[in-house]
Formats: structure tokens, C-alpha cells, sequence
């Protein structure tokens, strides 16, 4: 699915983009120094938190109904549509702000959600809750804790939200 990116996201985008560029280019500029990637590597990284949503980048993740997102607002219609179908998500994030973001809709809205992060103790219990309990309709995951090897398939729609 594709979406669009809002004003403020365009803006920021745009922000980092040029203010990246300049440290690059006066690192090429400069003969005497060697150029660093992880300039380019830090931009990329932040130019995909603010396609994801703005707030992952202005780091509020609680307020993060205050911004607009295209990504979210597609996101928020998807998981209507699999709701109203009575199909289960998954929906993966390698960022854990946009975990807090997801888990701060699900819990607003009252939609049963099971999660496993990094710092998640009980993974089983997780993943039987998400199997076995009807009323726990998405698993929230970061991808690299939920690794390999969990058996999912009882959900039909898998998110992957940072995709570009």
C-alpha cells in the first residue's frame, strides 16, 4: 500500500535532508578529512522515522495525535478494514517509538494487543495470547526481538510499518 507523505512531514523531511547534505558536502569539500558514512547512514535513518511519523523524530511519541502522518492515517484504515473482517495483525517495527506509538492507539481505542520487544519476559504468553485469545486481535512486534521461528500464522494481514 502506498501513501503520501503530510505537510509536516515533507517540511521535516526536506529540513534533515538539506541540513545532512551540507555536512556532507563540506566533508567532501575538504581534502584533508575523510568522509564519514554515518552521517549518511544517521540521515537515512531519520529521513525513515519521519516517513514513519513525525513524532519518532521530534521524539514525543505519547502527543503523537498532535502530528500527521500519511503513513499512520493508512496504517489506522488498514487496521479498520482487517477489524471490520474479523482478521487478525501483525505489524512489525524495527523502532521502538513507533512501538510506543502503536501500543498508545491500540490501548486509546481499546483494541487487545500483544507485543514482544526487546525487553519482553514473557514471550510465550504473548504469542499463546495472541493464537488462542479472539479479543486480542494485533501483535505488536519489534523485528529484531521477534527474530525467527514464532509461529504467527493464525493472523492474515502482516504490517511492515517502516517499509518506504
Amino acid at each position: 500500500a502506498y501513501c503520501d507523505l503530510t505537510e509536516e512531514q515533507k517540511e521535516l523531511y526536506r529540513e534533515v535532508a538539506f541540513k545532512m547534505r551540507d555536512i556532507v558536502y563540506g566533508e567532501l569539500k575538504d581534502p584533508s578529512k575523510s568522509v564519514s558514512f554515518v552521517h549518511v547512514f544517521s540521515a537515512l535513518s531519520t529521513l525513515k522515522r519521519i516517513c514513519d511519523h513525525p513524532s519518532l523524530v521530534i521524539e514525543e511519541p505519547k502527543p503523537y495525535h498532535a502530528h500527521q502522518s500519511g503513513k499512520w492515517d493508512l496504517f489506522v484504515e488498514l487496521l479498520k478494514e482487517a477489524r471490520d473482517s474479523g482478521q487478525k495483525v501483525v505489524v512489525f517495527s524495527q523502532y521502538l517509538g513507533m512501538l510506543a506509538i502503536l501500543e498508545y492507539y491500540l490501548r486509546k481505542e481499546g483494541i487487545g494487543f500483544a507485543t514482544i520487544k526487546g525487553s519482553t519476559r514473557d514471550r510465550p504468553e504473548q504469542l499463546r495470547r495472541f493464537r488462542e485469545d479472539p479479543a486480542c486481535e494485533v501483535f505488536v512486534a519489534s523485528l529484531l526481538a521477534a527474530g525467527v521461528g514464532i509461529d504467527l500464522t493464525v493472523a492474515s494481514i502482516v504490517i511492515h510499518y517502516d517499509r518506504w
